[in-house]
């Protein structure tokens, strides 16, 4: 952080604390840091810590606890510093309070009028500590920030449960199929697809993201709960319908207190004989009750939308919209009212059927057209850092950062029992502009087994996806989704099981996943003793393809050199480049590759470490890589 870039300067002091500031630690960004303003009341606009009446800061410590037992720590980690400017004859201090780390005496230079001050942070344990401002006596506000583990300890992961008709009370993750992610007073709860005699949409509930424990459904009776949604259906569809084949919700704060439901009733598996309903509850847990219809599909497959799949996501100015759709239909996108949870223009399906509004109009705007892809979720990130120089034919350079806010559209292409797969497609704009054709491939079917008989790990990815984007408070990015786990398109005994892996941008602007399951890991500074030293360089990888109708087993030997070659098996195939905070280009036999190193619990291994996950340049394919140690 001594040497950060502009970008980071631009948005965590601009357009971060302008927008998401909270009262009494009421949000908390990417880095863990808890903004918390003092004298904030709950009916007046909170305090902007841009700056801290007379302080200016320029940047806030990250700090991590060495878990590592191999020996070698990075000193890196646990010390980073704390930066802020003022008026050179003010009399600014900072005062630490709890005992998770220390603070040095302050370090001060002067440029005219301004002075900047700089303090060294040390982490001692894991914690959290506050930082408090003073102006003299007088106490300007504080920063409370937390010191977490460098590496993911062991997250005892549950075991999995392959009982179709056991108690669903001892699932776990087991049958978590299309899942959509919340966050309610610190508790997280999963919906998910009716899977087994739980037609209803399921509801987990976790504190850690990691354990999770079946709540029920979200109606407690599906057929007299949705019966106007069906009878909705059977007028189009032309015959009777039982309302049990709901797909893919999404569950959201509904304005003014309690939570909207959005959900999806199809006719039949395989049509476009569908409706997207609205429903409601006071509670999390339920139950809801059935509120609106908002789209209805009634045949035309491949030239109108297929109502289903519903997902809500918001724009820059705070508008909200409904994605929603599925293969030969496209994605499409409503505009919604914040307020009601509804459409924004009002139209009805019978409006449509009169011939009162176009097709367009009524179905929305089309985001894609893609023809084989379902589950789409659109996520909105401002201030993506890019680096605008080639990180091959240069010298790093810290002032070369720039940055843009997009919007990333994800959806799940294939068959589901085969080659599924996730992707992804990027716009500017909210409703328009996404990269055409396929998108790019963020993951598909792959081990870190060397092969079908290692014993090393109990489990594959096996056709990974329909997933939720989802940050949690303190800022870790997710890709929320479903995995089947077995060994081959046949072996279709294996329910779906809810996973969830951390993701970044790279210096692209492009999505990479870690192809590990969520252990408690944050994106922190990765330095280039760490990737040579931890694990003494060497890592197992994994190079998927434009195909995704089979497994991709992981290979050894490949090593990061410290004079910055990329060796496989003994010999030089490329180079490699650690810049910025944590990402990380190299080439592999003249082909580019740029991606991010992040902490992860490598289970193959039984520890923590560094996993690295990028794209190569041309075809845009995934390539990953855990240390083995």
């Amino acid at each position: 952080m001594n040497d950060l870039p502009l970008f980071f300067e631009i948005f965590l002091l601009r357009v971060f604390m302008k927008r998401f500031v909270q009262c009494a630690l009421g949000a908390i960004i990417a880095f863990s840091f808890v903004f918390a303003a003092a004298g904030c009341g709950d009916d007046s606009d909170p305090t902007v810590l841009e700056t801290i009446d007379s302080a200016d800061i320029k940047s806030y410590p990250m700090l991590f606890v060495d878990g590592s037992d191999s020996g070698y720590t990075d000193a890196s980690i646990g010390t980073d510093t704390l930066v802020y400017t003022c008026a050179a004859d003010a009399d600014v201090t900072v005062r630490l309070e709890g005992e998770a780390a220390t603070i040095s005496s302050p370090e001060v230079s002067e440029s005219g009028d301004v002075k900047t001050v700089t303090y060294t942070l040390t982490a001692v344990s894991e914690g959290d500590y506050t930082l408090a401002f003073y102006d003299g006596d007088a106490k300007d506000g504080q920063i409370s920030c937390s010191v977490r583990p460098a590496y993911p300890e062991d997250p005892e992961f549950d075991a999995f449960n392959s009982n179709f008709n056991s108690d669903p009370s001892t699932w776990g993750t087991m049958n978590g199929h299309d899942p959509s992610m919340i966050e309610v007073n610190g508790t997280y709860y999963a919906f998910s697809t009716g899977n087994n005699g739980q037609p209803g949409y399921e509801i987990r509930k976790s504190e850690d993201l990691i354990h999770w424990t079946y709540v029920g459904q979200a109606f407690s009776n599906v057929s007299s709960a949705l019966r106007s949604v069906a009878s909705q259906l059977e007028e189009v569809y032309g015959q009777e319908i039982t309302p049990g084949d709901l797909w893919a919700p999404d569950i959201v704060p509904a304005h003014g207190g309690g939570f909207w439901l959005y959900g999806c009733l199809t006719a039949a598996f395989g049509n476009n004989f569908s409706v997207i309903f609205r429903a409601y509850s006071d509670t999390i847990e339920g139950g809801f009750s059935y509120r609106e219809i908002l789209v209805v599909s009634g045949g035309n497959w491949a030239t109108t939308a297929n109502a289903i799949d519903p997902q809500i996501y918001r724009d820059a100015e705070g508008g909200m919209y409904m994605v929603y759709g599925s293969f030969q239909g496209g994605f499409h996108t409503i505009e919604l009212d914040p307020e009601t949870g509804g459409r924004e223009d009002g139209y009805t399906y019978d409006m449509y059927q009169d011939g009162d509004v176009t097709s367009d109009a009524y179905y929305g705007g089309k985001l894609t057209y893609t023809s084989n892809a379902e589950g789409p979720v659109v996520a909105y990130k401002e201030g993506v850092a890019l680096y605008t120089k080639d990180i091959f034919s240069e010298p790093y350079d810290a002032d070369a950062w720039t940055s843009e806010n997009y919007y990333y559209l994800m959806g799940s292409a294939d068959s589901l029992s085969a080659d599924y797969n996730m992707r992804y497609w990027r716009s500017d704009a909210p409703t328009s502009g996404f990269t055409s054709g396929l998108g790019e491939k963020v993951s598909s079917s792959f081990s870190w087994r060397y092969d079908s008989s290692d014993t090393r790990i109990g489990y594959n990815f096996f056709a990974p996806g329909h997933n939720d984007m989802y940050t949690t408070p303190d800022g870790v990015d997710l890709l929320v989704y479903h995995n089947r786990t077995g060994n081959n398109p046949q072996d279709m005994n294996w329910p779906h099981y809810l996973f969830d892996s951390m993701y970044a941008l790279d210096s692209n602007g492009e999505i990479v996943m870690s192809p590990n399951r969520y252990a408690g890991e944050a994106l922190r500074k990765i330095t280039e003793d760490e990737l040579t030293k931890l694990s003494s360089g060497n890592y197992d990888y994994i190079a998927l393809g434009l195909s995704s109708t089979s497994i991709v087993y992981a290979s050894e030997g490949l090593r990061l050199e410290e004079d910055g070659t990329l060796t496989i098996d003994g010999t030089e195939r490329g180079e490699w480049i650690l810049y910025g905070d944590y990402y990380i280009a190299f080439t592999i036999d003249e082909t580019r590759y740029y991606g991010v190193a992040m902490p992860a619990w490598i289970e193959a291994e039984n520890r923590g470490g560094i996993t690295i996950s990028a794209r190569s340049e041309d075809a845009g394919l995934p390539f990953f890589m855990n240390m083995a140690f």
